[in-house]
């Protein structure tokens, strides 16, 4: 049978709004991102709906669907709207209970990147994302007011005055000074390859300055410029006793406290 002309020109006319609609979604898309990104959250979150969702065969009592989770996350040390893939299970237990688990399938990617069908249903969750964020920002707030709250107390317990809430960057990287020491001199490749070279042994964080920072209610981002001190071993040549690592490091604030998340060693010098 011949398609009907009719039918073709219309369904021409429903592609070309469908591309103009894309084309707004994907404006909107980048709009939502510059806002966010101008606040300075430093905070991730996601939506709990699924999207795009498709059903896998049934296995006993165990029922399975893999679809996109919208959130807010770093993607590419950059903050994005993004998706990721994930499989829901549902199911009993031994003991006859109902649960869900999440399963993630692959890592975030950008929103604007997914499937048109993903963006499309992504845009109905914008508000509750929001609102997650919202509320997840407020409850970093709170923790960070009861830290302060109790550091004063234990400061000047007889002291009624109210707390100036402040976050000192010197403050952020003396929380977690031993562990990116740890980290550097017992698992980093390139610092323990340079620290090989050397003659010393028992080397530790000696001081630090910070080159760039950005400081947000509940990450750090910043440029350090860290000194490895060593002891020279007096039985041995000298052969250099101090290294200057240049790294990148992001620290959280999580469950109350300053947290290490990740950084990255972009060089090493020794002063032999």
């Amino acid at each position: 049978m011949t398609p009907s002309i009719v039918a073709l020109d219309h369904l021409a006319q429903l592609a070309k709004q469908l591309n103009a609609k894309t084309d707004d979604l994907n404006e909107l898309i980048s709009e939502l991102e510059d806002h966010l990104a101008s606040m300075r959250l430093g905070v991730s979150e996601w939506d709990g709906e699924l999207l795009s969702k498709e059903r896998e065969p049934t296995r006993g009592t165990v029922d399975s669907q893999v679809g996109y989770n919208l959130g807010y996350a770093k993607v590419s040390r950059e903050w994005r709207l993004c998706v990721r893939r994930v499989r829901q299970v549902q199911g009993l237990t031994e003991e006859d209970e109902p649960y869900v688990d999440y399963q993630y399938l692959d890592e975030p990617s950008p929103l604007e990147k997914a499937p048109r069908a993903v963006r499309a249903e992504a845009a109905a969750r914008f508000d509750s994302l929001l609102n997650r964020l919202t509320q997840r920002v407020r409850g970093f707030l709170e923790n960070i007011d009861r830290a302060r709250a109790h550091a004063t107390t234990r400061q000047a317990p007889c002291s009624q005055q109210s707390v100036d809430i402040h976050i000192d960057v010197e403050d952020v990287l003396s929380d977690v000074a031993d562990d990116l020491a740890c980290r550097l001199v017992n698992e980093d490749d390139e610092v323990t390859g340079a620290i090989a070279e050397t003659n010393a042994t028992g080397f530790g964080l000696d001081t630090w300055d910070v080159t760039r920072a950005e400081l947000s209610a509940a990450e750090l981002d910043v440029d350090l410029e860290v000194v490895l001190q060593g002891d020279q071993d007096d039985d041995r040549p000298a052969n250099g006793d101090q290294l200057t690592v240049a790294l990148r490091a992001e620290v959280e604030f999580v469950d109350g406290e300053w947290k290490l998340a990740e950084y990255e060693v972009e060089s090493v010098d020794s002063n032999a």
